[in-house]
């Protein structure tokens, strides 16, 4: 295998997502940017960047490519690695995202090289430096990657970036910013205290946050610089610590942009974590609508996917944020352990109890929307 100067990295079309950048593969490339000065990183987004695949492959001609992208996605995923193998089958390919970290070995199906598990920075530097210095792949954690006898071989796991604001803000100027509507989303947190059985964890159980004055720069920066009006929080769970929340809103309140921004919880939050004097301070800085994950109204069935949440949870929250004027939006899980069609239906009446003009989607997943007005 040559030296790794050149990364292409690579979202692939199909991704649910297009109207704002990838922010998995901008941390990748940051952080390789940081650690590895000397290689040269380039991002191109296929949802939005319209390229000759095979051209761009003679022309910047990577050493190594990284793929990331979702389930969702996968079909999309293996299309990409077969045309990349038939235009230049020596090319080492990396997959990643939560369609890897999922899968795990699984993900070899595909046409790939190499999968880096769980956060991919320290991981994606680590395979660099192993393949350039021919060290053994074993030493690498996090990584699962084919020997030379075409075994797969999982290592294991890497540990979780303790600190995450010693990871570089992510360098937009990477990506194609004009070619987004969403100029201003970010990840504020990572990981997740909770247990429920249906989510992906791919950052851990553990809740790791920024500090404000790091989330701070980083919408200035968005704001000053790329324009964006829009700030949207793409974190599962960015209230549960409601001081540092309070701490981000009053230095944004504080601003001289304050006025120009409005903020957006595009992954809500629990039901049992807000109060009052949050969901006043998330109206102030322009919060209109919150997304709930109510899951199930039926107790056996949040317990059977391990919610902790109970209906004095779910009654509190949606009636304080009604109050307050604002829309609340719930997201709905059918066809967990303990659901059938009646319990499924009970979900749904209440729902109905709670808004006048019903919306009900229900997607391949078994993953319903309600929206209550």
């Amino acid at each position: 295998m040559n030296t790794i100067n050149t990364i292409l990295l690579l979202q692939p079309a199909g991704s649910p997502q297009k109207s704002s950048p990838p922010l998995g593969l901008g941390y990748v490339a940051t952080y390789l940017k940081h650690k590895l000065p000397q290689i040269r990183i380039k991002i191109i987004d296929l949802l939005v960047e319209n390229v000759d695949l095979a051209e761009e492959l003679n022309s910047y001609r990577p050493d190594l490519i990284g793929v990331t992208g979702t389930t969702p996605a996968a079909k999309f995923m293996r299309h990409l690695f077969d045309r990349i193998r038939s235009l230049n089958p020596n090319i080492p390919i990396v997959v990643g995202g939560p369609h890897a970290s999922a899968m795990k070995t699984g993900v070899f199906y595909m046409s790939v090289d190499f999968a880096v598990i769980g956060e991919g920075e320290e991981t994606f530097v680590d395979l660099v430096n192993a393949l350039n210095s021919r060290k053994n792949l074993a030493e690498v954690d996090g990584l699962i990657y084919r020997d030379a006898n075409g075994s797969i071989i999982e290592n294991k796991k890497r540990a979780y970036i303790s600190d995450i604001d010693t990871i570089p803000m992510v360098d937009r100027s990477l990506f194609k910013m004009e070619k987004y509507a969403s100029k201003g989303t970010l990840i504020s947190t990572r990981g997740c205290p909770y247990n429920c059985i249906f989510c992906s964890q791919s950052f851990g159980r553990g809740w790791r946050a920024h500090s404000p004055e790091y989330v701070f720069n980083e919408i200035k920066e968005m704001v000053t610089r790329y324009g964006a009006r829009t700030i949207r929080l793409m974190d599962d769970n960015p209230l549960i610590k409601k001081s540092r929340f309070q701490d981000i809103c009053n230095l944004v309140i504080n601003s001289n942009f304050f006025k120009k921004v409005r903020f957006e919880l595009n992954h809500g939050t629990r039901m049992d974590i807000v109060d009052k004097e949050i969901f006043l301070l998330l109206k102030k800085i322009g919060i209109k609508k919150m997304w709930f994950g109510l899951e199930s109204i039926n107790a056996d069935v949040r317990k059977g996917m391990r919610k902790q949440l109970s209906l004095d949870n779910i009654e509190r929250a949606i009636e304080i944020a009604q109050s307050l004027g604002m829309m609340v939006n719930a997201f709905i899980t059918i066809g967990m352990p303990g659901d059938n069609y009646e319990k499924s239906m009970e979900t749904m009446r209440y729902v109905k109890k709670k808004k006048d003009r019903p919306s009900f989607t229900c997607g391949r997943y078994a993953y319903a929307r309600y929206r209550f007005i």
